[in-house]
């Protein structure tokens, strides 16, 4: 998905980053989009980012803090869909840990490099329909895994 939406909102002279968490693999499949930004003027840069380990994500703010660029776009778009049960670096169930805590500890540390009038998009599945995040329980401690729609959980 994140590879369609790359190909559609990119325009001449647009520099884009996307980050992926596997680098060969977005290499190849953003080689299209890659081609298009040179051919219009733009560029497009890829960066590692693991959503799931925050010691990731700091890191990876941290380094876009340092180069200093603004954004005038940043948009989240949901990092793990149906995943099984499991844990991210920190504890954290893994699609909460990843849709929420890990975009939200990005955006937080990097929104100084949002000017006046930057944007922030983001974006979610339809799952947030089935169900709601249990905050007494978000790692699903108590609550079996599938007792209610972890899709919609991680989506909210």
């Amino acid at each position: 998905m994140a590879s369609e939406f790359s190909s559609r909102v990119f325009r001449p002279g647009l520099t884009w980053r996307r980050c992926a968490r596997d680098l060969t693999k977005a290499k190849a499949a953003t080689e299209q989009v890659r081609k298009d930004a040179a051919a219009n003027g733009g560029s497009f840069e890829l960066v590692e980012l693991d959503l799931a380990s925050l010691k990731s994500v700091r890191a990876r703010a941290d380094a876009l803090l340092a180069k200093g660029d603004s954004f005038d776009l940043v948009i989240a778009n949901a990092g793990v869909m149906a995943a099984p049960l499991g844990h991210t670096a920190d504890g954290f169930e893994t699609q909460f840990g990843t849709n929420h805590v890990g975009h939200f500890v990005m955006v937080n540390r990097i929104a100084r490099l949002l000017p006046a009038g930057g944007r922030l998009i983001n974006l979610s599945s339809s799952g947030h329909r089935y169900s709601d995040v249990d905050l007494q329980d978000p790692n699903f401690g108590r609550t079996p895994f599938g007792d209610r729609s972890v899709d919609g959980d991680g989506s909210v």
